[in-house]
């Protein structure tokens, strides 16, 4: 059974497709309803609550269920904690964290030990009357900042399609879902959560952090389409040792969608 998570403002709400929730299950679920809270416990006033909140739910999901048996809350924070952390990390030395809990005794590890891509195909939101074409993207994910002194949106991945309005300004902050896979120039951005254009790549910039796009009616008409996706995953180990040295580890694959998040896969 595959378990799919959506986390709401006002709290949190699981859509369980075709199944029975039995007991093993249900305590899965209070794990991962537990883990939005880790998430954002753990993460504070960081920029970066999206990626935190939503990370930290499918985390608490796992953790609720295998190696959070073990754990008290204070280390399932941090265990949560240095998971969002390595997911986050774009160097090796930053791919494993350990960590101590002086109260309890007990210490971590976590580390990335595996990055793939997956190619799949996805549904994604688009604004209909902007987009005039929507070819294979490597997913990023991210926010990125404007580096020009004014940045054209157009309707394709190239200086053929039609201008869109209004264009970017310098140092304004946008979300990119991704590159084109057959021109890596261009980037497709969203505006509300719906795929609203392309911009030159050259004069986008990293933010370091994800922005949770406040979600408000577009201005345009959307909807849905198929667009194949090569998506980022990581395979995580987590290792803890409890205060008896007794020793417990496991690991989970995430993959990075479109809007910034991690999915269990």
């Amino acid at each position: 059974m595959k378990k799919r998570m959506m986390i709401l403002m006002a709290g949190t709400t699981f859509l369980l497709q075709g199944c029975q929730v039995n007991k093993e299950s249900f305590g899965t679920l209070l794990g991962a309803a537990g883990g939005a809270a880790v998430g954002h416990a753990a993460c504070g006033n960081s920029k970066n609550q999206g990626l935190c909140v939503l990370a930290g739910a499918a985390i608490g999901g796992l953790i609720g269920n295998r190696i959070g048996k073990s754990l008290d809350e204070a280390d399932k924070k941090r265990l949560a904690e240095e998971t969002t952390m390595v997911l986050a990390a774009n160097t090796p030395e930053s791919s494993t964290r350990t960590w101590r809990n002086p109260d309890t005794g007990v210490r971590g590890k976590v580390s990335v030990v595996k990055e793939t891509s997956a190619t799949q195909t996805s549904s994604m939101t688009v604004m209909k009357d902007r987009l005039q074409q929507t070819p294979p993207i490597d997913l990023i994910g991210e926010t990125y900042t404007v580096t020009a002194n004014r940045l054209t949106v157009r309707g394709g991945p190239g200086r053929e399609f039609k201008e869109l309005p209004p264009g970017l300004v310098k140092a304004q902050m946008v979300h990119v879902l991704g590159s084109v896979i057959d021109d890596k120039d261009w980037y497709l951005i969203s505006e509300n959560g719906a795929a609203s254009g392309y911009v030159s790549a050259k004069y986008m910039t990293p933010a370091g952090f994800v922005v949770t796009q406040e979600m408000k009616p577009s201005t345009g008409t959307t909807e849905q389409v198929t667009v194949q996706t090569n998506r980022k995953c990581k395979t995580v180990r987590q290792e803890v040792t409890l205060a008896d040295n007794s020793a417990e580890s496991d690991e989970v694959t995430l993959c990075q969608s479109p809007d910034g998040t991690w999915d269990l896969v």
